[in-house]
């Protein structure tokens, strides 16, 4: 028996598996708190030391905008651009600081200069942000006020504050500013927040405009103005929308057809409508913009005053029957969109082609003019009445005086009388004999005989 439980007991001594797992998971527990707390320890030492040249940086920062001797120069940092430091220099930690600048009034409140306000400037409040790659909290920040040098506000003056802004909304700095009349004071180029401050302006009303090569207002002027009122004791706000422009392009149909000289091209938008010379230009300088609708023509809205000329515009035209159950259909002009600087080709430019005949053959080679008439095709817009009349003329004594001979020209969308004659400005009504569709071609309607009219329709049949 002493033999059999000896051989027991051996068989029951020491440590078992199970007891082995478990000691090493609770040892992996108690390391891993171990190790969270030591690395949580560093974090927060390190954070804290972080933090605390922070501190010396946004107050560093503090110190020299006060000591600038540059009141209006003083402005904020440009959005995703802030000042870097380093420390220590080379291997350390680089720092981000963001200077944000306000004006404040009189009356206490902070004012852009893009808003007017019933007080004069007094100083300028400075905000300094403080941040660093993974930091823990908030950045650190400080706050100051600084006053000007002498007093730039009188009260029995006013001032202009002038704000240009991007298509995007930033701030456009070094744009020229110009008042008239004289306002004692000459303006300087806006600064880094877009902003231009007319000092010690007497009442009265002004006008402000703006300038910087290659720049456009959204609708399309070089020169932007706008007129303001000067009150004693008050600022008062010219803010303008200003932005690099940006060139849409287009080519004329080819194939041997006649080009007008003397056509306009229009660009519609939210905007409105701009309209180039009527020079037939193969591009267009604009503001930058999500979206311009190009059509050949010079395009008018309509207004309670005006039936406009919206013909030139396929957009336009009505949905009328076509037979056989189906319809005619507009369809959409092309459309231009660029970034600032940037350009957009829009392809062919939307034009229509109809062929002139000369049937019984003339004395001399003959001009041909096309002049906008009075619609009655059923879906045609129109784009005809006082001063909407156009007239499109094109190069030479095209139409050869030989019976047979022929041209094709090119026309914008839209009724059309046209004439010919052996001088530069015809007056002969074409024949409609003369008239036809070249091959190919659709939506060609020539008028009643005797009238030359003709119709150049832009829809399709669906």
């Amino acid at each position: 028996m002493k033999a059999l439980f000896d051989r027991l007991r051996t068989a029951e001594s020491g440590v078992s598996l199970i007891e082995v797992i478990v000691a090493m998971m609770i040892f992996a527990i108690i390391s891993v708190g171990v190790a969270y707390s030591l690395l949580s320890a560093f974090t927060i030492t390190g954070d804290s030391r972080a933090r605390a040249v922070a501190t010396n940086l946004a107050a560093q920062e503090v110190d020299l905008d006060r000591s600038s001797g540059d009141f209006f120069g003083l402005q904020s940092t440009p959005a995703g651009s802030p000042k870097l430091v380093q420390v220590p220099a080379g291997t350390g930690v680089t720092y981000s600081i963001a200077r944000t600048v306000s004006l404040v009034y009189n009356s206490g409140s902070d004012v852009n200069c893009n808003a007017s306000a019933p007080s004069s400037l007094l100083y300028k409040r400075i905000h300094i942000a403080v941040s660093w790659p993974k930091m823990i909290g908030q950045a650190v920040v400080a706050d100051t006020v600084i006053a000007p040098s002498t007093k730039i506000s009188v009260d029995t003056l006013g001032t202009i504050l002038v704000s240009t802004r991007s298509s995007g909304g930033t701030p456009v700095s070094g744009v020229g500013v110009a008042v008239s009349p004289d306002p004692g004071s000459v303006p300087s180029a806006t600064d880094s927040m877009g902003c231009s401050y007319v000092l010690k302006v007497p009442p009265g009303t002004y006008t402000v405009t703006v300038s910087k090569s290659n720049f456009l207002d959204p609708f399309q002027n070089a020169a932007p103005s706008t007129t303001v009122t000067v009150k004693a004791g008050q600022s008062a706000s010219a803010g303008f929308t200003y932005d690099q422009y940006g060139t849409a392009s287009w080519s004329y149909p080819s194939g041997g057809t006649a080009k007008p000289t003397n056509l306009a091209v229009s660009a519609l938008s939210t905007y409105g409508v701009y309209r180039t010379a009527a020079s037939s230009p193969g591009s267009a300088t604009l503001f930058p913009s999500t979206e311009y609708t190009i059509v050949a023509g010079a395009y008018s809205a309509k207004t309670d005053s005006s039936t406009g000329c919206l013909s030139p515009n396929p957009a336009d035209w009505g949905t009328t029957p076509a037979g056989g159950g189906k319809q005619l259909v507009p369809v959409a002009a092309p459309t231009a969109a660029f970034a600032p600087g940037g350009s957009a080709s829009i392809g062919t430019l939307p034009l229509k082609t109809v062929t002139i005949t000369n049937v019984s053959g003339t004395s001399a080679n003959l001009y041909l003019r096309a002049t906008s008439a009075a619609s009655w095709v059923a879906g045609d817009p129109g784009c005809f009445g006082t001063g909407l009349t156009q007239t499109v003329d094109f190069s030479g004594a095209l139409l050869g005086k030989s019976a047979g001979s022929k041209v094709t020209i090119q026309l914008p969308f839209g009724a059309w009388k046209l004439t010919y004659g052996t001088t530069s400005t015809p007056v002969t009504a074409v024949p409609a004999t003369w008239i036809s569709a070249p091959t190919g071609v659709t939506g060609i309607t020539v008028g009643t005989a005797g009238t030359g009219t003709v119709t150049l329709d832009p829809r399709v049949v669906q």
